[in-house]
C-alpha cells in the first residue's frame, strides 16, 4: 500500500510494455495515414495517386497559397463592387464551412466503404 492507502497497481511486464508501445505506434501511424488520406481529398490532383508524404505536403502548401491568393483577389473584387470586408468575411466563412462539411462527408463515405470491403480491418502492412 502507498501512503494514501490505495492499493498499488501491478507493474507491467516488459512484454506488456512492448505490446502497449507497438499498439500505440500502430495507432499513431493509422492517424497519420488517415490525415494524409483526408488531405488527398482536399488537394486537387492528389486523390488516388499514392503520392509520397513529402509530395503531399508540398502540394498542400502550394494549394493553400493559391487559396489565400484567391481569397485576397475575391476580397478586393468585393470591395470594388461595394461589399464591406465584414460581409465578405461572413460569406467566405459560410462557404468554407460548407466545403469542409462536404469534404468530411466524402471522407466518411470512403472510410465506411473501405471498412465494408475489408480494407480497414486494422491490420498494418510492413
Amino acid at each position: 500500500m502507498t501512503g494514501n492507502g490505495a492499493a498499488q497497481k501491478p507493474r507491467l511486464t516488459e512484454a506488456q510494455k512492448k505490446a502497449h508501445h507497438i499498439q500505440s505506434e500502430q495507432n499513431r501511424r493509422e492517424q497519420i495515414r488517415q490525415g494524409f488520406e483526408h488531405l488527398a481529398t482536399l488537394v486537387p490532383g492528389m486523390q488516388g495517386r499514392g503520392a509520397s508524404e513529402a509530395k503531399m505536403l508540398e502540394s498542400t502548401v502550394d494549394f493553400l497559397k493559391a487559396q489565400l491568393d484567391k481569397k485576397k483577389e475575391l476580397g478586393e473584387r468585393g470591395l470594388e463592387v461595394g461589399m464591406s470586408e465584414a460581409d465578405f468575411e461572413h460569406i467566405y466563412r459560410q462557404e468554407t464551412k460548407a466545403a469542409e462539411e462536404r469534404s468530411n462527408e466524402r471522407v466518411n463515405r470512403r472510410r465506411a466503404s473501405s471498412k465494408s470491403s475489408g480494407e480497414g480491418d486494422g491490420s498494418v502492412a510492413k
